[in-house]
């Protein structure tokens, strides 16, 4: 998904000079269609995707290969693969706000919205390439095999575990953050107050650190009593302050045919808030599990009753077969009203503008973390 972490390429193009010496904002009157920046904004947003992902994965080897240097063959993956700044995945254009509510076709027609997915024996009952997608879609942080990894090292013994933090982050570290695994007190004063932040990641972690970027440097993180450590260079942000509004804008016009066909087709009245139809909440009101899979800031009261003839308790079939006919329904509604087509063009378009604000800068990131790249390839060669 897309965000304003994440940076581009520059251009030398006529509307970023105009907007870096001027100041003045595309999505001020009438913005320009900004279209045939699309394809290589999209190319550059996807190779600062790859130079974050194959240096998060250099410095899990560098530490890797430190671990076993040590003797620790078994390792917690999940701790590794977090190295970084995490991984980019999809193209310039993922994430628009509608694409939660306004799923594809075949989607709708299969997982819906996967709130079926917290129905008791909800794993049980379904077919089993059905239940792997809805994981697949879930927020987890790990894969299958990742998951797997995990808990291979929870079955260590508690010392072996300690062990490879201490190795992994350093004796000060692991002994405040890992004390339970010794039966530790990880705040003897009992002030509330941890100070293992009060020195850079040590072990092989650190050791990492200093040979690719020669060392962490401390931060004080303002009106808060710990400090931030930081070694990878920080991406250019831009202004994303307007996106929201200029697409918010651009969708209205199209709600209340959207809202229109939806009460037309038997749902009842619906609002939108802040651009999201709070779908997963309606299906916990019918009954459809007791928590919502997603659920949006500021929506309660957005949706209406649900009808009467909802299935009965336990019946998961037919409470899947419930969700699939509302997503079917809630999707012909976004085709039929021209919200899809309005939705996706606006996010395009607003997105396009603030990486084409952010390109120059962007442009000397990925040099800078090239370099970086070749110098975390050199010290796994050597």
């Amino acid at each position: 998904m897309i965000g304003p972490l994440m940076p581009l390429k520059r251009i030398a193009s006529l509307a970023v000079l105009i907007l870096a010496a001027s100041g003045c904002s595309w999505f001020a009157s009438e913005p320009e269609d900004l279209s045939e920046h699309e394809v290589r904004l999209s190319d550059m947003f996807n190779e600062s995707a790859r130079l974050i992902e194959e240096l998060n994965a250099a410095e899990a080897r560098i530490i890797r290969d430190c671990l076993e240097d040590q003797g620790f063959a078994v390792h917690l993956e999940a701790e590794l693969a977090m190295q970084g700044g995490g991984v980019m995945d999809g193209s310039l254009l993922d994430g628009a706000p509608h694409e939660r509510f306004l799923v594809g076709e075949d989607q709708a027609a299969s997982g819906a919205y996967w709130q079926w997915t917290n129905l008791p024996d909800a794993q049980a009952s379904a077919d089993p390439e059905l239940w792997e997608a809805s994981e697949a879609d879930s927020m987890g942080l790990f894969d299958s095999e990742a998951e797997s990894a995990v808990r291979v090292f929870l079955e260590l013994d508690a010392e072996d575990q300690y062990a490879w933090y201490v190795a992994y982050m350093g004796e000060e570290r692991a002994s405040v953050i890992h004390a339970d695994l010794i039966g530790a007190d990880p705040d003897p004063d009992g002030d509330g107050v941890v100070q293992y932040d009060e020195t850079p990641p040590g072990g092989c972690w650190g050791e990492m650190i200093e040979a690719v970027y020669g060392g962490a440097e401390a931060h004080e993180v303002e009106g808060e009593d710990f400090t931030d450590w930081t070694w990878e260079p920080e991406p250019p942000v831009g202004d994303g302050s307007e996106i929201e509004p200029y697409y918010l804008e651009a969708v209205a016009e199209y709600e209340g045919d959207f809202l229109d066909c939806l009460y037309d087709s038997g749902w009842g009245v619906w609002e939108f808030r802040k651009g999201y139809l709070a779908v997963n909440e309606y299906l916990v009101e019918a009954g459809e599990g007791d928590q919502a899979r997603w659920a949006y800031e500021g929506s309660p009261g957005s949706w209406p009753e649900p009808p009467e003839d909802v299935p009965d308790e336990g019946d998961f079939e037919g409470w899947l077969e419930f969700e699939r006919g509302f997503a079917l329904d809630v999707v012909a509604c976004g085709e039929s009203s021209g919200y899809r087509e309005a939705a996706e063009e606006a996010w395009k378009q607003a997105q396009l503008a603030y990486y084409l604000q952010i390109e120059e800068e962007t442009y000397a990131w990925q040099e800078t973390m090239q370099g970086l790249l070749e110098r975390a390839q050199e010290v796994i060669a050597a």
